[in-house]
């Protein structure tokens, strides 16, 4: 099984897993056309060792198209051990169009104009000349014994067309007839099963993805429903910080106002006086007024990256939790230097700060 990301690029072979990040190889048509298309393939794939069947489904996301997943199952295999139980030889028969995925493009012998032997048992490669397709009587006089070659097995690509043959060759010497007949029944029944298991492959790989799919949904959706709860209780928090940072400065500026009109109505406010209480009423209000602007650029979390300087974080981030250090009477002394700039999104590294306020450091050194 392999997965490959939406440029074909391998990201984990399951049974290799320490094989991943090349480049896909244009050569290999259904991979190609399973991202062209977006849609599953199926079919014989002729390789540069070993002919496979191969599954091959895209993978979607949110709606958009990321990659695809593909399984091979080797048909030779199947046929090596049928060989060994019915003594049978066989070789494959590639296109000609499929001469350069080959690997022994040099030693490849021509069958019929349209097909190569790419390999199989001696006995064709010696007799190549003699085999005719579409036949219904193909023999082989070779050492005195007679084969007859079934010649009518052709593999289909995910395109529908023949990919290549499969040619058999058994001994018929002795009682043709009754072997005939039994190898016939043999073959259709392991073409079944074969068939079967392709079919069982391909329900349980659809079951599998869409699993895998679902899953991801219900983790994606988990992640920010903590998020969203961990932001709620971080506000919860930083409204109590800011009542308590704007007692003082109310109190200072219902202070001052009514300071002055007292001494307004005793005819004793002078202009000094004057100056100095209104500036102190404007300081007051232009501290409360970056309060709410700092607490409103959090609530926004606007999340677009941007250049910023440290000192700017750490003094907004104070300045939001400030009513919490000084209830747990926190002494903080800052050596920030004001010349170290990053990159990073400001909301959601202010948020990191608030979800571990100053009280729970305080509980911790006294734990």
């Amino acid at each position: 099984m392999t997965f490959r990301l939406e440029d074909g690029t391998t990201f984990l072979r399951v049974h290799k897993p320490e094989m991943y990040g090349d480049k896909l190889n244009k050569k290999r048509r259904i991979i190609v056309d399973t991202n062209l298309l977006q849609q599953r393939h199926f079919g014989f794939e002729v390789g540069k060792l070993k002919m496979t069947y191969r599954v091959v489904v895209p993978i979607f996301h949110n709606d958009k198209y990321i990659g695809l997943v593909e399984v091979g199952i080797e048909p030779e295999y199947i046929m090596e051990r049928i060989n060994k139980i019915y003594n049978l030889k066989n070789a494959l028969l590639i296109k000609k169009d499929m001469k350069s995925v080959s690997m022994d493009k040099n030693k490849l012998k021509i069958i019929e104009k349209n097909y190569y032997l790419a390999r199989g048992d001696d006995l064709f490669k010696k007799y190549s000349n003699q085999i005719v397709f579409n036949i219904e009587h193909n023999h082989i006089i070779d050492n005195g014994k007679e084969y007859h070659i079934e010649s009518n097995l052709n593999l289909y690509g995910h395109t529908n067309k023949i990919a290549a043959k499969l040619l058999l060759a058994y001994d018929t010497t002795d009682n043709i007839n009754e072997f005939n007949q039994l190898l016939k029944i043999n073959i259709i029944r392991i073409v079944l099963l074969v068939l079967i298991i392709l079919i069982v492959l391909n329900i349980s790989f659809n079951y599998f993805i869409n699993r895998i799919i679902e899953e991801t949904k219900k983790n994606i959706q988990n992640e920010k429903q903590l998020l969203e709860s961990s932001k709620m209780v971080s506000m919860g928090e930083m409204i109590g910080n800011i009542a308590h940072q704007w007692r003082q400065p109310l109190s200072v500026i219902s202070s001052a106002s009514t300071s002055m009109i007292l001494e307004k109505q005793l005819d004793i406010l002078d202009d000094d006086t004057l100056y100095k209480t209104c500036n102190a009423i404007n300081d007051n209000a232009q501290y409360l007024s970056r309060t709410i602007e700092d607490f409103k650029n959090f609530i926004k979390g606007d999340r677009e990256k941007e250049n910023i300087e440290l000192a700017n974080i750490v003094n907004s981030f104070l300045n939001l939790v400030q009513g919490t250090i000084k209830n747990n009477n926190i002494d903080l002394i800052l050596e920030l230097d004001d010349s170290i700039k990053f990159d990073s999104y400001p909301n959601e590294l202010i948020q990191c700060f608030i979800i571990t306020p100053p009280q729970k450091y305080n509980e911790n050194q006294a734990a």
